[in-house]
């Protein structure tokens, strides 16, 4: 009987252990002030982050921590390395909202950015991106990925986003379904068949007009000239729906 009791005792100590290993600190993972973190790659020489966005009202984020993947780190958003190569660099900061890069001669070549939910902002034209995933980012409001190779692009939950321009690029679909506040999309020059163009009308939100921030009435745009299936799509299914189709 002792020994079953010893062991019982053993084990709710464990659990207790283990719960209160679990927990970060009694921080709220989607809590925008705790600690954030951006892993990318990188082939550059000499390289700046737009950690802000004076149009989006965003600052800069707090307690900033970037290992450069070449040894050194610092708590500026810039930094020249000795020699152009590809290094893997993590950002680590409290109330990082917005994440930028775009240098078009210096470009990413992969972004994880699972563990930085509190982005309202990503901004990564020009780069060499192949696949993007922005699952879960509930507080997104601006996506812009132009201009890459991506084949395939992940929006799963980001049911804040207003505004994604994601032309230039190799997407051959797009899911854009639960992007309840959708109010602009840019799609040209992808390789979207009528089917997938069909299906993106089908998974837009209802709209009429909206104001943007000049005070402004627009109406809801979607841009699918250069595909493959812009001729052939039922365009009827977006415009039904308040969505001005411009091909």
């Amino acid at each position: 009987m002792k020994t079953k009791f010893l062991n019982l005792l053993i084990l709710i100590a464990g659990m207790a252990l283990f719960a209160g290993c679990s927990k970060d600190d009694g921080v709220s993972p989607d809590d925008p002030n705790a600690l954030r973190t951006i892993k990318l790659s990188v082939e550059a020489r000499t390289i700046e982050f737009d950690l802000s966005n004076r149009d989006h009202n965003v600052s800069f984020p707090t307690d900033l921590y970037i290992d450069w993947g070449d040894g050194s780190t610092t708590s500026s958003n810039s930094h020249a390395y000795s020699v152009k190569g590809t290094y893997n660099v993590t950002i680590q900061a409290k109330n990082l909202k917005w994440f930028g890069y775009s240098d078009y001669s210096d470009r990413l070549q992969q972004i994880d950015v699972k563990d930085c939910n509190s982005l309202v902002g990503i901004d990564l034209p020009g780069n060499d991106l192949t696949s993007l995933d922005v699952s879960g980012l509930a507080a997104l409001e601006y996506l812009d990925c132009n201009s890459n190779d991506l084949s395939t692009l992940n929006l799963k939950g980001c049911s804040a986003l207003k505004e994604l321009n994601c032309l230039s690029n190799d997407l051959t679909t797009l899911d854009v379904s639960g992007l309840a506040a959708l109010e602009y999309l840019d799609c040209i020059y992808n390789d979207l068949s009528a089917e997938a163009l069909n299906q993106i009308f089908k998974d837009l939100p209802q709209r009429k007009t909206f104001e943007d921030k000049y005070g402004n009435t627009k109406q809801s745009t979607i841009r699918i000239y250069g595909n493959p299936g812009k001729d052939t799509c039922d365009k009827s299914i977006a415009e039904k729906k308040g969505w001005e189709v411009v091909y």
